[in-house]
């Protein structure tokens, strides 16, 4: 019988598709188990029956480990003989975008920790580049999705929901994105990877590309961003907001580098939930399957999404039915609330697996369209929210978004 080593000690491995694999060393020492979600793949050596486990022992560091004689389901869940298409250089130009700003700094970590030494590993040699600029991301993807040569573009973007963002309105042709949650918002890689118990590294391996459902927002004249520039239209991927959300993320957005993405959103939600409560004034509409508008609620509203993601953190569950790759957005309407303790408890049934979307005071509609029409006088109300991007819309202005129907980018993902 062939023995089984571990880092060249020998061992006995018992391997679980649910719990993982677990390594029992052969002189007594008490075994420990690789989880999960912690194992990435299996590479073959040289010699017969030797191997090269690749594992992420922490968020952000990956190590190898020789291993000989491993289990055979072990192997049939996680050996990588060759690249997937996305990733062999000679099918594809990879390129790497570290956003150097992305969550204080984890994106750079990241990259050196983990995707460095992966690379290294699976023998490839993308290129490399760092954010310097807040056009660095909208750059490299255009030149990217440009290129001849018959080679698809396949882009590892280590950033959050805005560098996401960013990339699919900058492509210039069909691009594939494999991406990474380390942004403030990681609403995409939430619902694609983690809930549903991939690690995006894994996905990147065993994976492949599919089409990214995306909307187009349009905005009345006179939009703008809250950088100044005119709102025009632009694609997204992750959620249309009005209400409480859009003034949550926008509030939270005036406060970076006065602590992490977090901490800025807790003091932003402490000053939004403030007695009285806000009445966002306007007229929201939803587009039936029918091609039909219909109202939801009367003038005064909370809070208004139009998402195409289940997750918008790892844990709160906005949209519990909608799915990866779906082509079709979903509207969570909460009418006016009353207290911040109703909105605390509407948010912690959020928490709870989308146990939100069964109260009476949301609404919650598979939809083809969203408009908004706003009717506040003061600024700060007509905040709207595109991808964790601001606009500012003038006094009566409004923004409505469709489903897009022309292929854009794919995302990979795992099923």
């Amino acid at each position: 019988m062939l023995k089984s080593t571990f880092n060249n000690h020998p061992v006995t491995f018992d391997f679980s598709p649910s719990e993982g694999l677990t390594v029992s060393p052969s002189y007594g020492d008490p075994p420990t188990t690789i989880s999960t979600s912690s194992l990435v793949c299996v590479r073959p050596d040289e010699e017969p029956d030797s191997y090269t486990l690749i594992q992420q022992v922490t968020p952000t560091e990956l190590i190898c480990t020789p291993i000989t004689n491993p289990p055979a389901a072990l192997l049939d869940k996680y050996l990588l003989r060759k690249l997937p298409p996305h990733l062999d250089p000679k099918l594809s130009d990879v390129t790497i975008i570290v956003s150097s700003a992305s969550g204080g700094g984890a994106a750079a970590a990241f990259y050196e920790n983990t995707v460095a030494p992966l690379c290294a590993a699976l023998e490839l040699s993308p290129t490399v580049i760092r954010t310097t600029s807040p056009t660095t991301i909208s750059e490299t993807v255009a030149q990217a999705s440009s290129k001849a040569g018959g080679k698809q573009s396949t882009i590892l973007l280590l950033g959050g929901d805005t560098a996401v963002h960013e990339a699919i309105n900058a492509a210039r042709a069909p691009v594939t994105l494999a991406i990474f949650p380390l942004g403030t918002g990681n609403a995409l890689a939430n619902s694609y990877h983690v809930v549903r118990g991939r690690s995006p590294v894994y996905s990147l391996l065993f994976g492949t590309p599919k089409l990214l459902p995306t909307f187009t927002a349009t905005f009345s004249a006179g939009a703008k961003w809250v950088h100044g520039a005119a709102a025009d239209p632009v694609r997204g991927a992750v959620v249309l907001s009005w209400g409480f959300h859009a003034s949550l993320v926008a509030d939270a957005e005036t406060l970076r580098g006065e602590g992490v993405g977090t901490e800025r959103f807790q003091t932003a939600a402490g000053e939004n939930l403030k007695p009285p409560l806000h009445r966002y004034t306007g007229k929201i509409s939803f587009l039936d399957s029918d091609g039909n508008w219909e109202v939801v609620g009367e003038e005064n509203h909370f809070y208004a999404t139009a998402t195409l993601c289940s997750n918008l953190e790892e844990k709160f569950c906005i949209s519990p039915k909608s799915v990866p790759g779906e082509m079709r957005l979903r509207l969570v309407y909460f009418k006016c609330l009353e207290s911040g303790e109703e909105v605390m408890d509407l948010m912690m049934a959020a928490y709870a697996k989308g146990k939100h979307v069964e109260r009476d005071e949301v609404r919650y509609e598979a939809v083809k369209g969203v408009r908004i029409e706003i009717h506040e006088k003061e600024e700060k109300w007509r905040r709207v929210c595109v991808d964790g991007g601001i606009a500012v819309l003038p006094e009566g202005g409004q923004v409505e978004v469709k489903m897009d129907e022309k292929e854009v980018v794919k995302l990979v993902w795992a099923d």
